[in-house]
Order: C-alpha cells, then sequence, then structure tokens
C-alpha cells in the first residue's frame, strides 16, 4: 500500500507541476486556519482542496490511504484514497478514482455537509462596500453603470463560477435574480420586463445580514 500512496505522489507531481497532494507518513503538518478551512466549497477539485489547505496528511502504515486535513478549530477533512487531482470528492462519492468520497467533520465531531459554491460572509461584506463605492463614481459620472450583470462582475472582480445559479422572482414589470454570495449576503440584479435589450438590467444592490 506504501509503494502504491508513493506513486499518487509522483503522478501529481508530473500532472501538475510539482503538486503534492499529500504527506506520507511523519508528523502531520499544523492543522489549517478556520479561514483557510472556511474556503472549503462543494463541487472543489481535489487540486483546489490541496491549494487552500496545503497537503493532506496519510499515515505511513495506512491501510485505507485516506488522506486528511485538520483545522484549527477541530474541524476535520478527509477524502478517500484518490489519485486524480481533477476529481471532485464529494459526500456522495463512489469511492473511486474520479468519484472519490469526502467527509467533513464540525469541531464537535458531527458529520456535515460542505457549504455550497460562494465566497465568505467576510468577502461579500467587501464586494458591498466595494458596490457602495462604484455606485458614487456612476451619480458623479466618474465612471459608466453597467449595463449587464457581467460589467458588474467584473467591476466587483466576483468570480461568476463561484456562485450557484440565481433565484428568479418574477414581478409585475421587473424581475429579481438574486445570487447567493455567501451564508448570509447575496447580490440582487433588478431587470425590467419592458424596454430595449441592452437597458433591461435596472439596479444591482449586495444585501447582508439585518443590523439590530
Amino acid at each position: 500500500m506504501t509503494a502504491l500512496l508513493l506513486s499518487v505522489v509522483l503522478f501529481a507531481a508530473a500532472g501538475d507541476k510539482e503538486l503534492k497532494l499529500f504527506q506520507l507518513g511523519g508528523r502531520p503538518a499544523a492543522p489549517a486556519p478556520a479561514s483557510e478551512f472556511d474556503k472549503l466549497r462543494a463541487g472543489m477539485t481535489l487540486r483546489e482542496i490541496v491549494h487552500i489547505l496545503g497537503p493532506g496528511y496519510v499515515p505511513e502504515f495506512s491501510g485505507t490511504g485516506i488522506i486528511t486535513w485538520t483545522c484549527a478549530d477541530g474541524r476535520v477533512l478527509s477524502v478517500m484514497h484518490c489519485t486524480n487531482p481533477n476529481a471532485v470528492p464529494a459526500p456522495d462519492g463512489k469511492d473511486n478514482e474520479d468519484s472519490p468520497r469526502l467527509m467533513l467533520r464540525d469541531k464537535n465531531g458531527k458529520d456535515v455537509p460542505p457549504p455550497p459554491k460562494g465566497y465568505t460572509d467576510d468577502e461579500a461584506a467587501k464586494f458591498a462596500e466595494a458596490l457602495k463605492a462604484l455606485d458614487k463614481e456612476f451619480e458623479d459620472d466618474k465612471k459608466k453603470r453597467p449595463t449587464t450583470i457581467e460589467g458588474y462582475f467584473e467591476l466587483l472582480k466576483i468570480d461568476a463560477k463561484k456562485l450557484p445559479k440565481p433565484s428568479v422572482d418574477i414581478g409585475n414589470a421587473t424581475d429579481f435574480h438574486r445570487y447567493k454570495l455567501s451564508p448570509k449576503w447575496e447580490l440582487v440584479a433588478s431587470y425590467n420586463q419592458f424596454g430595449p435589450k441592452d437597458n433591461t438590467l435596472r439596479a444591482v444592490d449586495i444585501r447582508g445580514p439585518a443590523k439590530p
């Protein structure tokens, strides 16, 4: 089993510029900061997980090859033995090379699902501040207001690939597309149902938790 695990590291290194999926044996790395664990999202590849948390850990005489990462706050992430950096670990994985099973436990040892795609609440709050600054520039004619949501994403540096598909609320004259930015924040794009196609985006707002 040890020889097989070593071959996994070599395979990853050859295919991804020295990417190391895990450390085999020895002293485990220090637990990752909670801020790094908070970046984990459902749908990430094994490569993306390693880029965030660094190489995982596999005991030298492991009989299963489970790759493990620990967090400073007590959380533990485990991925069943896998040789494919492009595989997407998931709780319902099939325990094979392309679909390894993922297990995430909270600080109390309870199995929990990985957070859905999106950003952290702190990152979303920064997007909200950036949008306020942009709106001021639009009002002062220092910058042209985008006519598409893609234009707003570009100015705000929001990666649309990180977001789940928006929910859509149909109104009498306005449609609302709601993008889940983070657990507590959403971006709402309002569209006119009538008018020229290049002028249907009415407004963009980023809404967070209500202040007490």
